[in-house]
């Protein structure tokens, strides 16, 4: 799970640059369903707003990855094809729930 660096000289809660990247929907459904089928989650920061923006940032530039956005949910899969969610799509639940469908 890919997603922006938190803000640190916010006065109360800790605020994303990339708002969409604070949405509850994607632990909400997520993690109850990768829990139960036993898959990992590994969270991801892509750093700080000028560093993402950077066309050569190196999440970008992985030929594995090759991230368009955040918040972007890459399932890989050792056996199968990987899946990509980005942005928008992370945030609709009949989406993530397909996710994990092997």
């Amino acid at each position: 799970f890919f997603f922006s660096s938190r803000r640190r000289h916010t006065r109360f809660l800790p605020v994303s640059w990339a708002r969409r990247c604070v949405q509850e929907t994607v632990s909400d459904v997520v993690i109850p369903i990768a829990q139960e089928k036993g898959i990992p989650i590994i969270y991801c920061k892509v750093g700080e707003r000028d560093y993402w923006k950077d066309q050569n940032h190196p999440l970008r530039k992985h030929e594995t990855f090759n991230l368009k956005g955040v918040p972007t949910i890459f399932f890989w899969h050792p056996e199968g094809e990987h899946k990509v969610l980005v942005e928008e799509q992370c945030f609709k639940t009949a989406v993530l729930e397909t996710l994990f469908e092997v």
